[in-house]
């Protein structure tokens, strides 16, 4: 039963409208979960993201676009807070707007070197849900408080993105096990939704067929399969 709660990160009801506005219909599970964690005098960790390569070329992986009203993040990361922060605790860092950047972060910077005030070390509570694209530059500081710092981070992709692979061939056994059918929808590997893809709506109900019958008759007589 532990792990119900944080399989509901998946599809909550809360959170699937912030993860459309984001990532679109048919969003997915990227990369495995992980914990991470912070004891009293743990040292951080160098900033990293940005949607430009440190050679200056684009990070097409890590893309951040704004078009017609609407952003499109190619991998989105969404951190639970499991204890509290205090602004200047340390632990998760970010520096705002850097998601629309053109230039590569500099490595004084990435290093925490330079231009520290631009650092946001957000404070947070227990439940609390960070949402940030990993077009964003973002790190973690050194944790000055007196507990353990513990956050849960998972990765998120539109219906058709991919970065991480631990879906292939599956996911790891007994990963599926027990899963609700919105949480096993939000665990397909990459397609697009036309192609029935168990997408969620709004409300975080599994949407139902898309591809008309008559499509997939066609393309089994043609390939040999019902979707191409």
């Amino acid at each position: 039963p532990d792990r119900d709660v944080f399989r509901s990160v998946l599809a909550h009801p809360k959170l699937v409208p912030y993860y459309h506005a984001m990532m679109g219909e048919g969003y997915r599970m990227d990369h495995l979960p992980l914990l991470i964690q912070q004891a009293p005098g743990a040292d951080g960790f160098v900033f990293h993201g940005g949607k430009m390569n440190d050679d200056g070329s684009w990070c097409e992986e890590l893309a951040y676009q704004w078009h017609g009203g609407k952003m499109y993040n190619r991998l989105l990361a969404v951190s639970v807070a499991l204890t509290e922060t205090k602004p200047g605790d340390g632990g998760f860092c970010i520096i705002r707007g850097s998601h629309k950047s053109n230039m590569p972060c500099p490595a004084a910077i990435q290093r925490y070197e330079q231009y520290q005030e631009l650092v946001d070390n957000p404070g947070l509570k227990p439940g609390d849900v960070v949402f940030f694209t990993e077009a964003a530059t973002h790190g973690t500081l050194p944790w000055s408080a007196q507990h353990t710092r513990r956050a849960c981070l998972y990765r998120f992709a539109p219906a058709t993105s991919s970065y991480g692979r631990a879906y292939l061939p599956t996911w790891p056994a007994g990963m599926n096990d027990g899963l609700t059918p919105a949480e096993a929808a939000v665990l397909e590997a990459p397609y697009h939704p036309r192609l029935d893809r168990p997408a969620l709506t709004l409300s975080g109900e599994v949407a139902g067929q898309r591809r008309a019958e008559w499509k997939k008759d066609h393309d089994n007589k043609v390939f040999g399969s019902k979707y191409f």
